[in-house]
């Protein structure tokens, strides 16, 4: 056991145990094994069958520390209708505290890790923050992968994990099939029914399907020329998911689009400010906003947008153009800018 070698420990274990099952001695190495493991469980199921005399708290104290850790942690991620970032930091903080109790050299057990999967997933969510967000979806991408490289890939908590990092990464298509395949792996999973991430998965499942039907019929009546019905479909698809802050810029920007289209500028600046809250890198918000921003009439506003999308993307030929012809135009104002506006804009695509 001093070089790790804790399965084989543990099969000289039970051997010995068949021959002499009472013995204090062997059942504590056993309580040590599984906590060196991790298996805070089955550490507390050997220590209650020491009697005459009982575990001493000393003996006692690290599986019943690591078990008490363990099971808050299970209890927090399971309740899935009442995260908080407070309570999925409180789950990381105490497996990690768990883990002080675990060999250094023992691997970190399957529902540990799926269940920080689960956790960072969760404040990727649930923080506003962008920098903390990139943080705990590169955390849940690096566990997510960990559990991906072990022999247990196939099984339904993994895929549900997988497929719900896709569509936090924004690869909806994928993690439709991979949520899908999850769920027919469910039947393998014997617990599903209080499986968090499995009841999680299929709930983030019902939010995919939902969110890219409607994003599709969305862009199919856009390209229709059909405005009004494309800008509703958008305005469902916005409350499906609001923590979806990358899709959701996205939809703020399409209808923008359909709001430009319809006339109604403000509202279109608007959206595009929205989408740029949401993501700060979004170009083609920026883009749209500075369009939007033209047509109303706004020449100098429109210059200034279109200097934030060079500023973001300094080869961008429709922010060098653009800016060149309000220039041109802010030096020589013959006509309303709004009417250059919109013979500019007829000139141009969105």
């Amino acid at each position: 056991m001093a070089n790790g070698e804790y399965q084989e420990a543990l099969i000289d274990c039970f051997k010995a145990l068949q021959v002499a099952p009472d013995s204090r001695k062997l059942l504590l190495r056993l309580v040590h094994i599984y906590t060196s493991l991790g298996e805070a469980d089955e550490a507390v199921h050997w220590l209650t069958l020491i009697q005459n005399p009982g575990p001493t708290e000393k003996e006692a104290m690290k599986a019943k520390a690591m078990h008490r850790d363990h099971k808050l942690a299970m209890d927090l991620i399971g309740q899935t209708e009442t995260s908080s970032i407070e309570s999925m930091q409180l789950v990381i903080s105490t497996l990690d505290r768990a883990r002080k109790h675990q060999s250094p050299s023992a691997s970190l057990p399957w529902d540990w890790q799926v269940t920080l999967a689960l956790a960072h997933l969760n404040l990727y969510d649930l923080e506003l923050d962008t920098e903390k967000r990139v943080t705990s979806l590169e955390r849940a991408k690096v566990a997510i992968d960990s559990i991906r490289a072990s022999d247990e890939y196939y099984h339904s908590e993994a895929l549900f994990l997988y497929g719900r990092l896709l569509y936090s990464q924004g690869q909806d298509q994928k993690a439709i099939q991979t949520l899908e395949s999850a769920t027919r792996a469910t039947s393998h999973c014997i617990s599903s029914e209080k499986c968090a991430p499995c009841k999680d998965g299929i709930r983030w499942l019902g939010i995919v399907r939902e969110l890219s039907q409607l994003k599709e019929r969305g862009n199919n009546a856009f390209k229709a020329h059909d405005w009004v019905i494309a800008k509703d479909y958008y305005n469902r698809a916005l409350v499906v998911n609001p923590t979806n802050r990358l899709t959701n810029a996205k939809l703020y920007q399409n209808r923008a689009r359909c709001y430009i289209k319809l006339g109604f500028y403000d509202k279109a600046i608007d959206d595009c400010t929205k989408a740029i809250d949401l993501d700060a890198t979004y170009i083609k918000a920026q883009a749209t906003k500075a369009t939007a921003t033209r047509l109303s009439g706004d020449l100098g506003g429109a210059l200034a947008e279109w200097k934030l999308v060079r500023k973001m993307s300094p080869g961008d030929s429709q922010a060098i153009n653009n800016i060149q012809s309000l220039a041109s135009e802010l030096a020589d104002p013959k006509e309303p800018s709004s009417t250059k506006g919109r013979q500019h804009m007829e000139r141009t695509t969105l």
